[in-house]
């Protein structure tokens, strides 16, 4: 198997290959699984001499079958692999950040996520809040897989005891209606039928610009109606 060559250009090809076959294809998805290729893949991404390229473009794989298969969340959890892409959350390369963050999306998306696991360590909050300014893709991505995780009380009060309204209050500045949207999910999730969360919205504020100002502002008709309705809400 080429995933096993010695000559780093062949692995790069074999993966790239492995990517662009599977776009689209269910069936290409699936035969990955039975064929145990995917556990190459995340011994090849745990590979401390394996490229970012290389782990970039195996992430991205990773979260086109969680896309297009019937596998659980908690099974990628049990195989490891949510652990996995949130260390590759650490990398100093952005591009293998952004395809962890959204790999991580797509899984979180499936039946069954484990929630709990983002709650484990403080500390991955704060990173993820921390990966926010990096691009527009970043601050899209951590916004719905804050929002897949906030389910309870408790998911709210740790979001909000971390800072997270402070942090979106950057992201409504963002001229991309995707990233504003993503945000106001956000912020209406940690706030349902939470008073204490949306009392703190009333005075956060970042850089002079006060977060209700941000919001109401998103209710204006220069928004898309997206923009307008989650705001509203």
């Amino acid at each position: 198997m080429l995933f096993r060559s010695p000559q780093p250009e062949k692995v790069e090809l074999a993966v790239r290959t492995l990517k662009d076959s599977i776009i689209g294809s269910r069936r290409q998805k699936e035969q990955i699984l039975q064929q145990g290729l995917l556990a190459q893949l995340v011994n090849l991404l745990v590979d401390p001499d394996t490229s970012p390229r290389v782990k970039t473009n195996i992430v991205h794989i990773i979260g086109s079958i969680s896309k297009g298969t019937e596998v659980s969340a908690c099974s990628w959890q049990e195989a490891g692999v949510v652990k996995i892409l949130l260390n590759g959350l650490l990398s100093s390369q952005q591009q293998l950040t952004e395809a962890c963050l959204i790999s991580l999306v797509s899984i979180f998306n499936s039946k069954d996520p484990p929630v709990e696991v983002l709650y484990s360590d403080e500390a991955i909050i704060s990173h993820l809040l921390s990966l926010m300014p990096n691009s527009t893709n970043s601050s899209i991505a951590v916004c719905r897989l804050l929002t897949q995780c906030c389910i309870s009380t408790e998911n709210q009060t740790v979001l909000l005891n971390a800072g997270t309204p402070k942090t979106i209050c950057g992201v409504l500045s963002s001229p991309v209606p995707e990233a504003r949207l993503g945000a106001l999910r956000c912020l209406a999730k940690m706030a349902y039928k939470n008073e204490s969360a949306a009392k703190s919205y009333t005075s956060t504020e970042l850089y002079g610009k006060s977060l209700m100002s941000q919001i109401v502002s998103c209710t204006g008709r220069e928004n898309n109606e997206y923009v307008q309705l989650e705001a509203s809400r």
